[in-house]
């Protein structure tokens, strides 16, 4: 295998589903994206191997059937996938052996020559390549486990390096990749010495990667696609390829290509530090990263990454505006005020209870805190410096979303100042400072408030028991 792909390589082996099998040859290689391309030897029909045209066409409970497909080739190499689908079966009539088409009844068969799709496989072969293997453990004599994330997407001009626990993780991109769909960089941790547990170790980073990546993406503006894993360890390679079609390119990094040292270090360290253990962190910068092809969309997802990071990191008590006893107090007496003024807004008794029904619903709306309340609780906890963002600006914003979500489209008012995609950037610009807050980072980062500049992130001073009741 080299940088970026593998050359095919013919395998044999089975092709199966249930209690069905056939013997296959196939050839399997990489492309420069990390996708898998299969290509089989055609199959005759026979009885043995009719079963691949009836679950070609079974469907059961709304899934296609999952083949497993395994073979080795020559060297040792093993590949082996449980979830293949068959896309298609190319079936072909073949002439017999010993007839010819010139002959007065030529006898034909059909043969398959199967397409397939696949969701992640994996190869187990010999390390063979000298070069590739020195690049892996140029830190050690000793072949010492090491686990490499083939990248997409990531554009970054100086190679990036920090020490961890689990020894040292580098990580490397392109500069001219523009979106390209191919794999533009690595992911890689080398240990320093021999773990115990091997298997633990394994675990153990690919939790730590899967870390980093998503902080890098963030940093990139666009998730980070990684269809290739590699773990060397001794004279052996593991590689698993998930499919992964296409790579987006953000045209708002939240950090410059040539920039992303500081950045790097945070998403190294705050894996390990137990300060910067953030609720659902992860899945609020997979929403901070979602492509989104209209202003629209872009405000609903930034509100959403600020709402979830409400959601999990306040309690309860924190999200209300009353304890629950303080709150069943009032609502029963607004409940009573409601019931005395009921008759003079109809005079039917359905109505009447109709009133009443409605007004109790939304009385609950007032045991909840404004969004604008949790986000500034939120900030005092953990020090975010919020500075220039009016909270006016955070209410416009929500508004509009709100707008969005429940009419479909935003109107802004006549005298209004700013438009939606002021309203993103706003958004956009509180989420990013509450991400940097969570990973202890402070430096220079890219901002579009306020038109685009490089502005240098300080934290405030945390403080974890602030509450305003």
């Amino acid at each position: 295998m080299n940088e970026w792909s593998m050359k095919p390589k013919v395998f044999t082996g089975a092709l199966g589903v249930g209690e069905h099998t056939t013997d296959v040859t196939f050839t399997l290689g990489l492309d420069k994206a990390g996708h898998c391309h299969f290509e089989f030897e055609r199959i005759p029909l026979t009885e043995q191997t009719t079963f691949l045209r009836i679950y070609f066409d079974k469907v059961e409970e709304g899934r296609f059937a999952r083949f497993t497909l395994v073979g080795e080739a020559e060297g040792g190499a093993r590949f082996e996938c449980d979830n293949i689908i068959l896309t298609s079966l190319k079936s072909v009539d073949v002439l017999a052996e010993g007839y010819k088409e010139s002959d007065k009844e030529p006898r034909y068969y059909c043969t398959m020559g199967p397409q397939v799709a696949y969701s992640l496989a994996r190869m187990t072969m010999v390390a063979t390549h000298e070069k590739e293997r020195r690049q892996h453990v140029a830190y050690s004599e000793r072949a010492l486990p090491v686990l490499a994330w083939r990248v997409k997407g990531f554009d970054c001009f100086h190679p990036l390096e920090a020490m961890c626990p689990l020894g040292i993780v580098q990580m490397t991109g392109g500069n001219d990749m523009n979106g390209k769909d191919e794999l533009s960089g690595t992911l890689r941790l080398i240990a320093i010495s021999a773990p115990p547990d091997v298997e633990e170790w394994r675990r153990r980073a690919d939790a730590f990667l899967r870390h980093v990546r998503h902080v890098m993406s963030f940093a990139a503006c666009t998730m980070l696609g990684n269809p290739i894993r590699e773990f060397f360890h001794e004279n052996v390679v593991v590689i698993d390829a998930y499919a992964k079609r296409g790579q987006p390119r953000s045209e708002t990094p939240v950090f410059h290509y040539m920039d992303l040292q500081a950045i790097f270090d945070c998403s190294v360290h705050s894996h390990f530090d137990p300060d910067s253990k953030i609720e659902k962190l992860d899945f609020a910068i997979q929403w901070f990263v979602m492509r989104g092809e209209y202003r629209e969309s872009k405000l609903i997802m930034s509100m959403t990454v600020l709402e979830n990071m409400i959601a999990s990191n306040l309690t309860d008590d924190d999200t209300k505006s009353l304890p629950d006893k303080a709150f069943e107090k009032l609502r029963s007496r607004l409940s009573n005020v409601v019931k005395e003024l009921a008759h003079e807004w109809t005079d039917t008794k359905e109505g009447q209870k109709a009133y009443i029904k409605d007004f109790n619903d939304r009385f609950s709306d007032l045991k909840r805190r404004s969004l604008m309340d949790k986000v500034s609780l939120l900030a005092k906890r953990w020090g975010v410096d919020l500075s220039g963002i009016h909270e006016d600006f955070i209410k416009e914003a929500k508004r509009a979303r709100d707008q969005v979500v429940h009419r479909g489209h935003y109107h802004p008012k006549i005298d209004a100042t700013r438009d939606l995609h002021d309203h993103v950037t706003i958004v956009r610009e509180v989420v990013v400072r509450f991400i940097l807050t969570a990973l202890h980072f402070e430096g220079r980062y890219l901002s579009y408030f306020d038109g685009y500049h490089t502005r240098v992130f300080q934290r405030s001073t945390p403080d974890r028991d602030y509450t305003d009741r």
